[in-house]
């Protein structure tokens, strides 16, 4: 076995070693092969997002007669070296920046849901009201027929 640096790397060279195409992985998966090419190639980011990306890794990994828990532990590994750990001193003011790791979508706005909770509120105080507002008016009628 050649020994390779990346994950994406490995799998390929796993692959090429069985005589497998990524044709007939993708069929054997039914990974799309760009994403498969993406795997190969460590662009993990093309992926829709991390459960995806675990479950293709492991998909893979039985389709080339890996070890599932073995690809995935090399990826953490690979996770946890893009990740810099940085110590903090009682001293110096915290700074906290986020990044896009491989495989993670950007933020979704949280506008959109709260958009969407107003109209819905406003919406069931509506129908709130035309239930309620007939409601009154005959019980104020009735109040007034039997005085």
């Amino acid at each position: 076995m050649i020994l390779v640096s990346s994950l994406g790397a490995y799998l390929k060279s796993c692959r090429e070693e069985k005589g497998l195409s990524l044709q007939k992985i993708q069929e054997d998966t039914k990974i799309r092969l760009k994403y498969l090419e993406a795997i190969e190639a460590d662009r993990l980011e093309i992926l829709p997002g991390e459960v995806y990306i675990r479950g293709f890794l492991r998909t893979y990994a039985t389709a080339v007669g890996l070890n599932e828990d073995q690809v995935i532990a090399r990826y953490e590994k690979t996770l946890r070296s893009h990740t810099p750990e940085t110590e903090v001193t009682a001293n110096e003011p915290t700074i906290i920046t986020t990044k896009n790791l491989p495989g993670t979508s950007e933020k979704i706005s949280v506008f959109h849901s709260n958009k969407r909770f107003y109209i819905y509120g406003f919406g069931a105080m509506i129908i709130f009201a035309l239930l309620i507002v007939p409601l009154l008016w005959r019980m104020r009628s009735d109040a007034s027929t039997r005085a």
